[in-house]
């Protein structure tokens, strides 16, 4: 009996563990999945060869967006309003600069996969020291 009289139903607790353990399954089958894919590659890369890869890759893209800066092809579109209230413009240069850098770092490691992330610190690096 649970307390304050309060009596469950067993069917009403076995649904609702079959469906908190689906729930769980759902969100968890991709994670587990991808890691046990990640661990059945055996592929290492050594970080540092990977950091000189970004680095290149964000020379290499800073190289385009300048081009296209150059050439005067920005060709331009509103991306949307920023929290001030400025229009947050995307241009060729920023589309040609991205997929030159995630096409140099998947070309040189198939087997990783490139995020927006790694993609957000080049695109740092590349407006930063340029």
């Amino acid at each position: 009996m649970a307390p304050m009289g309060i009596r469950l139903s067993p069917l009403g607790v076995a649904v609702f563990c079959v469906l908190g353990l689906g729930v769980i399954y759902h969100l968890y089958s991709g994670v587990i999945s991808s890691r046990i894919a990640a661990f059945r590659q055996g592929k290492s890369v050594d970080l540092r060869d990977l950091l000189a890869l970004s680095l290149e890759a964000a020379v290499s893209g800073g190289r385009e967006v300048k081009r296209i800066r150059e050439d005067d092809t920005l060709d331009a579109k509103s991306k949307g309003l920023t929290r001030e209230g400025v229009n947050e413009m995307l241009t060729l240069g920023d589309l040609y600069s991205h997929r030159k850098m995630y096409h140099l770092i998947k070309n040189a490691y198939p087997f990783l996969q490139v995020s927006a992330c790694v993609m957000v610190w080049q695109w740092l690096v590349i407006h930063l020291c340029l």
